[in-house]
């Protein structure tokens, strides 16, 4: 199922939900780049690799959509639909295809300041995992 935005006091909030956990960390993924670029065509011009740990799945959560978010806001990048190469307990490793933000087509729709641990939730549910994510806009 694809996610879900919902408002949240000067914050934006993403529910996701997937058939695997995997698919869980790709769809937020895409959340967080299209809620910054909004829907479109990527084409990348690179890639990058990321590595992130966590103590449990919520701080992996966060770790990985922060690095995601570091590519934008302090790499000057956008990046497109990731497959995760590795997941196994806290841990996680991908290459994400880039392009540099602000070329076109890919101008900014969302500035994301942050994502944060507020009302953070991974969990698993019947037939899969759902996160729960506010972003600081």
């Amino acid at each position: 199922m694809p996610y879900q935005t919902f408002d949240h006091t000067a914050d934006l909030g993403v529910l996701g939900q997937a058939d695997s956990l995997t698919a869980l960390f790709e769809e937020t993924a895409r959340a967080l780049s299209e809620q910054i670029c909004g829907p479109r065509s990527f084409k990348a011009t690179g890639q990058t690799r990321v590595d992130v740990t966590g103590r449990d799945w919520p701080d992996l959560m966060i770790n990985w959509l922060r690095e995601l978010l570091y590519l934008v806001n302090g790499k000057n990048l956008v990046f497109g639909p990731v497959g995760i190469g590795m997941l196994k307990e806290y841990a996680l490793k991908a290459v994400v295809p880039v392009d540099k933000a602000g070329c076109a087509p890919h101008e900014m729709f969302n500035e994301i300041k942050a994502v944060t641990y507020h009302q953070l939730q991974v969990e698993p549910m019947a037939g899969g995992w759902q996160a729960c994510i506010i972003f600081d806009v």
